[in-house]
């Protein structure tokens, strides 16, 4: 649990690093030696994962628009994909959500060991498919993502890494 809410942690005797369920956000990267503060972004509103988002419960809470339902669920480190950024008012009607799928997706685990973990997403409206590997070293921590088109066409896709820092960094 992280913030009352499913996540997945590797917990070495370095670092510790936090994945939600609910989005797949990196919650928390802790090197333990620094008496535990995390550089990520933790919203000071409650948030939930974002499969529980109801727009007239909601979005005044969260922003409104394209951004509302990704903003429920957000902390720290972001994923940005099949693209980035705000959908055109006629893409948010047919139900696109702002930075894509993965953000509001709720991810799965597909194995894990002591140092490591891997989780993956299935994004329905775009037909992709995400696996993401973390591996903890010491005091890093690496990354290894996959994106997979599962649609029998191919198709451009925008990917971006989105971190956000908070205080007492920022």
């Amino acid at each position: 649990q992280f913030t009352g809410r499913s996540a997945w942690t590797i917990d070495t005797p370095l670092l510790r690093v936090t994945v939600l369920k609910g989005g797949g956000h990196v919650a928390e990267i802790v090197l333990k030696s620094q008496g535990g503060a995390n550089p990520l972004w933790v919203q000071s509103r409650p948030t939930f994962d974002p499969v529980n988002f109801n727009a007239a419960r909601d979005a005044k809470t969260y922003g409104g628009g394209s951004g509302a339902r990704l903003m429920s669920g957000l902390a720290g480190h972001s994923l940005c994909f099949p693209y980035w950024g705000n959908p055109s008012a006629t893409e948010e009607r047919a139900g696109m959500t702002f930075h894509g799928e993965t953000g509001i997706a709720t991810w799965t685990q597909r194995g894990s060991g002591d140092d490591w973990l891997e989780l993956g997403a299935e994004l329905p409206e775009s037909r992709t498919r995400f696996v993401r590997r973390l591996t903890v070293h010491g005091t890093v921590v690496w990354f290894d993502e996959t994106a997979s088109n599962d649609a029998a066409w191919d198709r451009p896709v925008g990917w971006c890494e989105h971190v956000t820092m908070g205080a007492p960094f920022l």
